[in-house]
Order: C-alpha cells, then sequence, then structure tokens
C-alpha cells in the first residue's frame, strides 16, 4: 500500500479516537482505581510485562520512543489531553517531581485526543521541561488500551512496574508521585 492509501484509514482512527477522548473527559462515572493488597500498585494485568515501545513527535519535530532510556532511567508515561482540567495541575506536578528527580526518571507525557494547534496553545506559556508527546497517529495509546488519563511507570529494564489510572475524583497526582512512584524508583 502506499502512504496516501493509508493516511486515510489513519485519519479515521484519530478522528475516532479523539471523539472517544473527548467523550471519556466528559463521562461523570470514571471508575477509581483499584489498588493492590500491597498499596503499591494498581490491579493489572499489564504488570510485569514488557513495556510496549513506540516512536512519536516530541514538539519540537524529533521523535522519542522509551527504547532511548531502557538500562538508563526508568520513564513515567502519563497520557493526558488538553481537555480534561485535571490534566493540567497534574502536568505541574509532573514538572515538579522531575525537577527533583531527572537523575532517575524520565517523563514522557503523550498527548491524546488534542489536534496539535491545540496543543501549541495550551503549553504557549508554560516552559515544561518534562518531554511533551504528540501521539498523532495513536499508536501509543492503542499499545496502552489507553481511555481515560493515566500514568505508566516503566523500569530501567523496560518492565511495566506501575499503572494508575486517574479520575477526576482522585487526590492530587503529587500524592501517588511521592508516596508511591519515588520508592519504587531504583
Amino acid at each position: 500500500m502506499t502512504k496516501e492509501a493509508l493516511k486515510y484509514p489513519a485519519l479515521f482512527l484519530f478522528i475516532v479516537f479523539t471523539i472517544f477522548i473527548h467523550y471519556i473527559a466528559k463521562s461523570p462515572n470514571l471508575s477509581e482505581p483499584e489498588l493492590a493488597s500491597s498499596g503499591n500498585q494498581t490491579v493489572s494485568s499489564d504488570v510485569g510485562k514488557i513495556a510496549p515501545d513506540f516512536r512519536m513527535e516530541n514538539l519540537s519535530g524529533g521523535q522519542m520512543s522509551i527504547a532511548e532510556f531502557t538500562g538508563k532511567k526508568s520513564v513515567i508515561l502519563y497520557f493526558w489531553s488538553c481537555s480534561i482540567p485535571l490534566c493540567d495541575e497534574s502536568l505541574s506536578e509532573l514538572e515538579e517531581f522531575y525537577n527533583k528527580n531527572s537523575e532517575k526518571v524520565e517523563i514522557l507525557a503523550v498527548n491524546v485526543g488534542d489536534l496539535r494547534f491545540e496543543l501549541e496553545k495550551f503549553l504557549k506559556n508554560k516552559n515544561y521541561k518534562i518531554n511533551i508527546l504528540f501521539d498523532s497517529n495513536g499508536m501509543g495509546t492503542l499499545s496502552y488500551e489507553i481511555t481515560e488519563p493515566t500514568l505508566i511507570l516503566i523500569d530501567k529494564n523496560n518492565t511495566i512496574t506501575y499503572i494508575y489510572k486517574q479520575n477526576k475524583k482522585d487526590e492530587r497526582l503529587k500524592n501517588i508521585l511521592e508516596e508511591v512512584i519515588l520508592p519504587l524508583l531504583k
């Protein structure tokens, strides 16, 4: 198939996913996270598995992937959307956490469901050091089956060690970062 023939199905999937994310953002009944009995990780069949890799565009036009950090640092993936007010506060909390722990962890904040101009407008007066990635084709979101703002911790060996699904009723992400994520960083 030619690139031209692939463009329209990819565009269709992106539009459908964008509508889905906006629907989820406005849904009043997002589920509470279920914590494992140990209290330090979300119950998920993906914890302990190798993290799917992907390449995504950053806002300066370069590409990034999780594999770049394998063997070097843990990675926090944070899937978010401009249309969810909770995510704005969470990005600031991730930035603060990164400023204190950048030698141990890399943060990839993956924008989901927004058009590039919406993302650029949202970030215009914010000077984040964390990596903001644009999931233009939805592959990162599909790889991790994301349906709501989600934080995923991946260790240096590329293993998923923690998954946290954030919802509108949640405590601040800062508490999760300090009480759960920080002790898991090695």
